[in-house]
C-alpha cells in the first residue's frame, strides 16, 4: 500500500480514537502525508538521545493512559476496547449496526480478535448479531438498548477521567500537542507493514 493510502487509513482511525472521547466530525480531512519519509544517511541511522527519550515518553504515556481508561470504566466492568466497539456502532447512528470486519478495521483488531470482543458484548446483551437485509449471508452487529445505555454511561465515565488530565494542560497548548502527535502517529502508521 502506498503512503497516501496509508495516510488516509491513519486519518480514519484517528477519527475513531477521537470519537471515543469528544464528539468530532466523522469526515475529517485526510492526513498530510505525501509518501514515504526521506531516507536517513548512514551517519543519521544511529538514534539520538532525544529520539530514544521520545519513545520512552510515548511508552510511559501509553501505560498511564491504559491505566486511566481501565480505572474510568472499572465500575461498569467494561474494557476500553469493548467500549470502543460500542462507540463506533453508536457513532453510526440509526439503525446502529456495523459489520464485524468494519469494526475490526476501525479498531485495528484482527477479525478473530474482533469476534471475541463481540462475543463478550453479546453475552452481556449489549449487542446482537443479525443477518444483513441485502446479503443474508452477511452478519451485522447491532447495538441493543442496553448497549446504547452502557455506551452513554461509559462515555460519561471516560469524560471524567480525561478531565483529570486536561486540568493540568493549558488549552492554548492542546493544538500544539495534537500537531506533534499527528506527526508521530502518521510516522507509526507508515512504518507498520500492511496486513494482507
Amino acid at each position: 500500500m502506498n503512503g497516501s493510502h496509508k495516510g488516509s487509513r491513519y486519518a480514519e482511525r484517528r477519527s475513531i480514537d477521537q470519537h471515543s472521547g469528544t464528539e468530532v466530525s466523522r469526515h475529517m480531512a485526510t492526513a498530510r502525508t505525501s509518501g514515504s519519509a526521506p531516507k536517513r544517511s548512514a551517519a543519521q541511522s544511529r538514534p539520538t538521545k532525544d529520539e530514544l527519550e521520545m519513545f520512552s515518553r510515548v511508552r510511559r504515556a501509553s501505560l498511564i493512559l491504559d491505566e486511566l481508561q481501565r480505572e474510568s470504566l472499572e465500575e461498569l466492568d467494561l474494557s476500553f476496547v469493548e467500549y470502543s466497539a460500542l462507540r463506533v456502532i453508536d457513532m453510526e447512528g440509526p439503525p446502529y449496526q456495523m459489520s464485524p470486519s468494519r469494526m475490526a478495521e476501525l479498531l485495528v483488531r484482527t477479525t478473530g480478535g474482533m469476534t471475541k470482543i463481540v462475543d463478550r458484548l453479546e453475552r452481556r446483551g449489549l449487542v446482537d448479531r443479525v443477518r444483513g437485509n441485502v446479503d443474508r449471508r452477511s452478519v451485522l452487529v447491532v447495538l441493543t438498548e442496553d448497549g446504547k445505555s452502557m455506551c452513554r454511561k461509559a462515555s460519561s465515565a471516560y469524560t471524567v477521567g480525561r478531565k483529570r488530565v486536561l486540568t493540568h494542560i493549558d488549552r492554548k497548548d492542546v493544538a500544539a500537542i495534537n500537531a506533534h502527535l499527528d506527526m508521530l502517529l502518521e510516522a507509526f502508521e507508515l512504518a507498520l507493514p500492511e496486513a494482507e
